[in-house]
């Protein structure tokens, strides 16, 4: 990764950081938290991979649980936003890809509705998706 990426990532997951809900967004995120918790299954389809996810991040020494959970949801969403820049220069290769798909990353990172999904547990699903 170069600097360049590795600054977007680390841009948007200080954002994100910055203003992570301290507890639970009134969405499905509290049932996110107790799926990984106790290793439960959500309402359909169950969402086994953010489940193991999130019980590696409740292991995290920093923070409550339902924090834990959020801050996992605001990495995901971080490297989500440096992938989707990063597709920019494979889809439309030409001189000027690699700065159009950084300026990309960064518009996704910062739109209103990616950073509402980079601050709550439930957020973190659609990151992987």
């Amino acid at each position: 990764m170069t600097p360049a990426w590795a600054a977007l990532f680390l841009a948007a997951f200080g954002l994100y950081v910055r203003t992570l809900h301290p507890a639970y967004q009134l969405d499905d995120s509290p049932e996110t938290v107790a799926a990984c918790l106790g290793l439960g299954v959500q309402h359909a389809p169950g969402y086994p991979l953010l489940t193991l996810l999130g019980r590696l991040a409740t292991a995290l020494p920093v923070g409550g649980p339902y924090w834990r959970v959020n801050l996992l949801a605001a990495a995901l969403s971080a490297l989500a936003a440096v992938l989707a820049g990063r597709l920019v220069p494979l889809l439309f290769p030409s001189r000027a890809a690699g700065r159009a798909g950084w300026i990309a990353g960064a518009c996704l990172a910062a739109s209103a509705l990616w950073w509402e999904c980079g601050v709550s547990a439930k957020g973190a699903l659609y990151a992987l998706n």
